[in-house]
């Protein structure tokens, strides 16, 4: 008995674990963390004109490397210190990273605390005045699970990043963290701002725009979900850029707050995406992703009222729409018993009436990607 309640509350243990990730998965380390997956760091000061390792930033500070004299070129005329890295024994030593004397102090001190520490000085240093620290502190809490950033919110300095968001002084990599970020620690005339920022980008690729809308529905809660519908999703200026980060925005909040926003909700905000010609295939996606079977009558009507005028992109939407009744058809919760019975009966009409779909739909076997591969 013993032995199975071990194995059971590891099993939870591992399970919960596994579910915790990095708010921004896709931003690049801070410097602190790069230093501390490596085999070696040091930093080097400015000294008499030439650079000298001042202190190891692995283990003992005054570790066998300082005092030596250090190589340094080219580095630009502010920096007062750098940091040289060697990831693993059997690679170089990195080129020397420039750091002012501020940057070169906080790095030290996240470096020496813990990560609650950490977390907390990286909230209550965001959007510094130096740009490496900001950048740091950025990465930080981009790098933390969602639940941790929430518990330090409150130290967040929320006019600072209202003003750099307004100025849109912030890399756009930066733009997903900052957003979500304003959505904790903001205050009610931050959903405009946030809401606003939602396709601010019509040149580019919309990186990181997610992230003003996953604050502005933090900020507002499931109220926000008509409005966003309104004003984002129903607008005909919006590109598909946007509503792929609509689609992001939803599936976050879905795996994140789902005390707060009901996924019988978010689903119609996905199905009111999904009438979308240009985003029909990715809703089926997201919505087989999730499980959710409680959409198959929407996405059976949206195949039968499809009118869009490129063949190619209306051709994906209704394999993805056909895959994603596959998907319910073949799933085994008995609590899906009557949607799978709705989706076949959909696929035995469908599948004679367009064979062609049908066949693409049966080639592409299994759950749909997040991202389109339909043609």
């Amino acid at each position: 008995m013993w032995t199975r309640l071990t194995i059971s509350i590891c099993t939870l243990l591992l399970a919960h674990t596994a579910l915790a990730e990095p708010i921004d998965p896709a931003i690049q380390p801070s410097l602190r963390e790069q230093i501390s997956r490596s085999t070696n760091a040091v930093l080097a000061g400015y000294m008499d004109g030439r650079w000298i390792v001042v202190r190891s930033l692995l283990g003992s500070p005054d570790g066998p490397l300082v005092g030596k004299r250090v190589k340094v070129e080219n580095l630009p005329g502010w920096a007062s210190y750098s940091v040289l890295i060697r990831p693993a024994l059997d690679q170089n030593w990195s080129t020397p990273i420039p750091l002012t004397r501020s940057a070169a102090g906080y790095l030290v001190k996240q470096l020496e605390s813990s990560p609650r520490a950490r977390r907390e000085t990286a909230a209550r240093y965001l959007m510094h005045s130096d740009p490496i620290i900001r950048d740091e502190t950025i990465a930080e809490l981009a790098r933390d699970d969602y639940e941790n950033v929430k518990a330090v919110a409150d130290m967040i300095p929320a006019q600072h990043l209202r003003e750099a968001l307004s100025a849109n002084d912030l890399a756009p990599h930066q733009l997903r963290t900052a957003g979500l970020l304003l959505g904790l620690c903001g205050q009610g005339r931050d959903e405009t701002l946030l809401l606003d920022l939602a396709g601010r980008d019509r040149e580019g690729f919309g990186l990181g725009e997610e992230g003003p809308l996953i604050g502005y529905l933090l900020l507002r809660g499931p109220d926000g979900l008509d409005t966003l519908r309104r004003k984002v999703i129903e607008s005909p200026d919006t590109t598909s850029v946007t509503l792929r980060a609509a689609i992001s925005a939803l599936d976050f909040l879905h795996q994140h707050e789902p005390q707060r926003f009901a996924e019988a909700d978010l689903q119609r905000s996905l199905v009111a995406i999904a009438s979308r010609p240009e985003a029909t295939d990715m809703v089926a996606a997201q919505l087989a992703q999730w499980g959710n079977w409680d959409g198959v009558p929407a996405m059976v009507a949206i195949f039968h009222e499809n009118n869009d005028q490129d063949p190619v992109r209306k051709k994906a939407s209704r394999i993805a729409i056909l895959r994603y009744l596959k998907d319910c058809a073949r799933c085994p919760h008995p609590e899906s018993q009557e949607s799978k019975s709705q989706a076949r009966t959909a696929l035995n009409s469908l599948e004679n009436a367009y064979p062609d779909v049908a066949r693409r739909a049966t080639a592409l076997s299994g759950t749909p990607a997040q991202t389109t591969e339909l043609y």
